[in-house]
């Protein structure tokens, strides 16, 4: 069976839903016929966060000599969200479970950093610099990945880098200019203006947000799987570093 390896934010954790079986992510696993071998997915993660723990993961594979996932699926998130060395651990601020919580965020030791972490980090002076220096750690894991053979699927699973209907949240930006590597189709729509990431897929076409707000329900969930799987059939993913296939390198 197809080990595959997830990670990403609320939207891949499936926050808000009846059940952590009930995410995107787990919906395309089944329809690859694979197994989650992990999710360490949490809400609120920062692309700092997921990029970290996906090479730790690597990382021990490579040190433990064990076998590296055979299909990764990563969801990225919103830039402008930032990860603090805190209490003995690197943790997201507002993110659950291991994250930051208000009260530590605004406690008067961390003030300061907060003050300037939202000047220089994710405010108005942070823009187009901070979403291209992200850009370019995904691609580094990218190469990373495709140095490793390990067949992967990158998409935003919330708020593309030029995506109309997700930018204005949380004071996203829209990138301005990326360079447009080629990723050999391993990230789903990365350069589109609509479509660009789940929540902007399911919000345009109207799905019912849950509770909290840019969560969607689970048929989203359920639908957009078919449109991964779909996109990963179409592109020959699972393949893309088989030298005996017409996808490969």
């Amino acid at each position: 069976m197809l080990q595959i390896y997830l990670n990403g934010d609320s939207q891949t954790i499936g926050t808000d839903l009846f059940d952590n079986d009930a995410s995107y992510a787990l919906h395309l696993c089944d329809l690859l016929g694979g197994k989650c071998i992990a999710n360490p997915a949490v809400g609120g993660a920062s692309n700092e966060r997921i990029l970290r723990t996906t090479n730790q993961m690597l990382d021990d594979c490579e040190r433990n000599n064990e076998s590296y996932p055979d299909f990764m699926i990563i969801g990225f998130t919103e830039w402008s969200r930032y990860d603090w060395f805190h209490n003995g651990k690197y943790r997201s601020a507002n993110a659950l479970q291991d994250g930051l919580g208000p009260e530590e965020v605004h406690a008067d030791s961390n003030r300061l950093r907060y003050k300037w972490q939202y000047q220089h980090l994710s405010g108005d002076k942070a823009g187009n610099g901070q979403i291209n220096f992200y850009y370019n750690q995904m691609y580094n894991l990218h190469l990373r990945l495709e140095y490793l053979k390990i067949p992967h699927l990158f998409l935003n699973a919330h708020a593309g880098f030029y995506d109309d209907y997700g930018v204005e949240h949380r004071g996203n930006y829209r990138a301005e200019d990326l360079c447009e590597f080629d990723w050999y189709d391993c990230f789903w729509n990365v350069f589109a203006t609509e479509d660009a990431s789940f929540t902007s897929w399911a919000g345009i076409r109207g799905y019912k947000e849950t509770s909290a707000g840019w969560h969607y329900e689970h048929q989203a969930h359920i639908d957009f799987a078919q449109v991964l799987y779909d996109y990963v059939q179409s592109k020959d993913l699972l393949n893309k570093y088989n030298p005996t296939t017409a996808g490969s390198l």
